[in-house]
């Protein structure tokens, strides 16, 4: 779906936002190409921040020039959620491909 995305809206910035350490993320990087996909990687081990710290999604916006109402946030876990939409962020729980294609249709997001 990330590769999808990437390839049928250029214009979409894709930003990784990650709760990790350095030798995890390292490990990750080696085992997960679809992270070079990503455009930007927010990560906190080198920010200082973990999710659900609004000063991790700002700096993303920073990062990304984006803005809380036009930002789609999937996520796994319903607390990182919820700390998003406080902000303003459109945040959806990820609980499968399926599911997670009919979100992104909300924003026009065909895949």
């Amino acid at each position: 779906i990330i590769r999808k995305i990437k390839k049928d809206y250029p214009e979409i910035k894709l930003v990784l936002i990650s709760n990790t350490n350095d030798a995890h993320y390292d490990s990750l990087e080696e085992h997960y190409d679809i992270l070079k996909v990503m455009d930007v990687h927010v990560l906190s081990h080198e920010f200082g921040k973990q999710k659900p710290d609004p000063g991790i999604f700002k700096e993303a916006f920073r990062v990304s020039g984006s803005i809380p109402g036009e930002t789609f946030y999937p996520d796994d876990r319903p607390d990182l959620i919820e700390a998003a939409r406080v902000m303003g962020i459109r945040a959806y729980q990820f609980t499968g491909a399926d599911q997670f294609k009919k979100q992104l249709s909300k924003f026009g997001i065909q895949v």
